[in-house]
């Protein structure tokens, strides 16, 4: 039997892996970015690039639920990658469908807006580690 007190460690190491990762990509995309000449801004190629975290968090969760549920590595590894393809589907449908609109608000990214537009809601950040609380 895994304790909670592992889960959120891992939840925590998971989140820190995260973050890295994606100052390492906002970082490289903005060098990329000044090398092909164009005049992108610092502050929102970071914005754009940890507005993905909460998402990351979110799904991190799911997955850490999934796990211990099902104690199986290929198993949590499709079931997180259909959750997240399911959700991004019914975001895209409920944005060009309007009759489909109401279905939106199951979806993770309906609550994480543009981060690169609007910059990082924090309110809606403080969700993602809910999974997580529940395993």
């Amino acid at each position: 039997m895994i304790s909670r007190s592992w889960v959120v460690g891992s939840f925590i190491v998971a989140a820190v892996v995260a973050v890295t990762i994606l100052a390492i990509t906002g970082a490289m995309t903005f060098i990329a970015g000044r090398i092909a000449g164009t005049h992108i801004s610092l502050g929102l190629v970071i914005a754009g690039a940890m507005g993905v975290w909460p998402l990351a968090l979110f799904f991190a969760g799911a997955s850490e639920l999934a796990c211990g549920a099902l104690h199986g590595s290929r198993t949590v590894t499709g079931i997180a990658l259909a959750v997240l393809v399911a959700m991004y589907a019914i975001d895209l449908a409920g944005r060009l469908a309007h009759g489909l609109e109401p279905l939106r608000w199951i979806s993770a990214f309906r609550y994480y807006g543009a981060p690169l537009r609007d910059g990082i809601a924090p309110p809606h950040s403080s969700a993602s580690p809910a999974p997580v609380s529940c395993s």
